[in-house]
């Protein structure tokens, strides 16, 4: 994957936590912020990822299938698995 397709891949991302938790981080606060810190459950957000790019939970990891940690670690995961 190219620099650009992953800079798409994140944009996608940062613009469905935006619309979930809103839009008062910046893109690197947002890249470094766990989801899993906040009382709302990020479950949605993972699904909502997880349809939007199609790319499954992975069964070998027990956090989030692979979907946990910072938005950062999300995309990466993302990128891993070939999503654009």
């Amino acid at each position: 994957m190219t620099d650009a397709a992953k800079s798409e891949l994140t944009r996608k991302v940062l613009d469905a936590y935006r619309e979930i938790y809103g839009d008062s981080q910046s893109e690197d606060e947002i890249l470094s912020t766990d989801p899993n810190g906040y009382d709302l459950d990020p479950s949605h957000f993972y699904e909502s990822l997880q349809e939007t790019f199609g790319v499954p939970y992975d069964p070998s990891n027990d956090y989030f299938g692979g979907y946990g940690g910072t938005v950062q670690d999300t995309v990466d995961f993302l990128h891993s698995r070939g999503a654009s």
